[in-house]
C-alpha cells in the first residue's frame, strides 16, 4: 500500500510539473496526448512514400536496435529468425528518400567477454570526423573506433569499458557535463560518468528514472521496466541546453511505449507523462534520434520487438520529407 502511495505521489508530481512548469521538457502544446520539447516531439510516423515505397525497409526486419548518424545507419540483427552475431552499417537510399539499403559488416564477436553475439550499437561522431562505436556483448559494453567515416573499426582494449549484464549503451560528450554513458541493466536505466579522459567510468548508485504508477488501478497497466536509453543534448529556443533521454516503458500487459525525459545535469530527470509517438499497437522499442540544423528531428525505432521491424518518424509533425504526396515528387523503391 505504501509503495502504491509513493508511486501515485510521484505521478502527481510529474503531471504537475508537466502542466505548470515543464522547466526542462518545454511548454504544453495543443496536441492531444503529447508535449512539445523544443523540437524533439511529438513525432509523426513517416508515410511509405517518404520511405521509398512500402517495401523500402523490408530488408531491415529482424533488427534489435538501429542508430542513425548523418549518412549511415548502424544496426544489429538480434531479432532475426536466423542467428546473426554481427553489427552492420547501411547507407542512405540512393534517391534521397528517408530510408536505407544494404548490409555492410562492421564488427563481429572475437573476444571472450563478448560471447557469441554483438548487439545494441550506438555510434558517436567525433570532432575529427572519426566514429566511436559502442556496443553490448555477453559480458558488458565495449568500444571500437574508426578513423574515417566509412573506415574499419578497431577495438579499444581487450576488455569491456563497463562489465556486467549491461546493455543499450548511449553516450553524450559535453563541455559542461563531461562524458556520460547511459545503459540498461535489469530493466532499469543507469548512468556512468567519466571524470577525465583517462579516468574510468563511475556508475551512479540508483536508477535514473522511477517506475510511475499508471492512470488506472488495473494491474496490467503497471510500469515494470525501462529499457533502451538513447541520450542527446538538445537546445531550447531560449538557448538553454538539456539532456534528452529517450527510452522504452514496458507495462505488465506487455505494452511498450516510447517515452522521453529531460535533465540539466544529465542525472536528475524530469519525465514526460505522455508517449512521444501515438501508436495503435503499443509494441515499439529501442528509440534513437538524430538532429538536423533546421530543427528537424528524426526518430528511428523498432515497431515490433518480435519481428524487429524498423520504423521512422519525424518532428515537428508538420515536416514533409522528400516523397511526401504534398510535394508532388516521387520516391520510388
Amino acid at each position: 500500500m505504501m509503495n502504491r502511495l509513493v508511486q501515485i505521489g510521484a505521478l502527481a508530481l510529474f503531471i504537475t510539473s508537466a502542466f505548470f512548469g515543464c522547466s526542462m521538457l518545454g511548454r504544453q502544446t495543443d496536441f492531444a496526448e503529447a508535449v512539445t520539447s523544443s523540437g524533439v516531439g511529438p513525432f509523426r510516423t513517416l508515410l511509405p512514400e517518404e520511405l521509398g515505397g512500402a517495401d523500402a525497409l523490408a530488408g531491415m526486419r529482424g533488427v534489435g536496435r538501429a542508430v542513425e548518424i548523418p549518412g549511415a545507419l548502424f544496426f544489429d540483427r538480434a531479432a532475426s529468425d536466423e542467428f546473426d552475431p554481427d553489427l552492420y552499417r547501411a547507407l542512405p537510399h540512393e534517391l534521397g528518400c528517408a530510408s536505407y539499403r544494404g548490409k555492410e559488416l562492421v564488427l563481429s564477436p572475437e573476444l571472450p567477454w563478448e560471447g557469441a553475439r554483438l548487439f545494441d550499437p550506438f555510434v558517436l561522431v567525433r570532432g575529427d570526423g572519426g566514429l566511436d562505436l559502442y556496443y553490448a556483448g555477453e559480458g558488458g559494453i565495449g568500444l571500437a573506433r574508426s578513423e574515417r567515416f566509412l573506415g574499419a573499426f578497431s577495438r579499444v582494449g581487450e576488455g569491456p569499458i563497463l562489465e556486467g549484464a549491461r546493455r543499450s549503451p548511449s553516450v553524450i560528450r559535453d563541455e559542461e557535463l563531461g562524458e556520460i554513458l547511459y545503459f540498461e541493466e535489469a530493466g532499469r536505466i543507469h548512468a556512468a560518468r567519466r571524470g577525465s579522459p583517462t579516468a574510468g567510468l563511475i556508475v551512479e548508485e540508483a536508477p535514473l528514472l522511477p517506475l510511475i504508477a499508471p492512470f488506472s488501478d488495473e494491474p496490467q497497466d503497471d510500469e515494470i521496466a525501462h529499457t533502451a536509453p538513447f541520450a542527446i543534448v538538445g537546445e531550447m529556443p531560449s538557448g538553454r541546453r538539456t539532456v534528452r533521454l529517450y527510452f522504452t516503458s514496458i507495462r505488465a500487459s506487455g505494452e511498450r511505449h516510447l517515452m522521453m525525459a529531460a535533465s540539466e545535469d544529465g542525472v536528475r530527470f524530469e519525465r514526460s507523462p505522455f508517449p512521444i509517438v501515438n501508436l495503435a499497437n503499443a509494441r515499439a522499442g529501442a528509440p534513437s534520434v538524430r538532429h538536423e540544423e533546421e530543427g528537424i528531428v528524426h526518430l528511428v525505432y523498432i515497431e515490433d520487438a518480435q519481428r524487429g521491424l524498423v520504423q521512422r518518424a519525424v518532428s515537428p509533425p508538420e515536416t514533409r520529407l522528400f516523397g511526401h504526396p504534398d510535394h508532388g515528387d516521387a520516391c520510388d523503391p
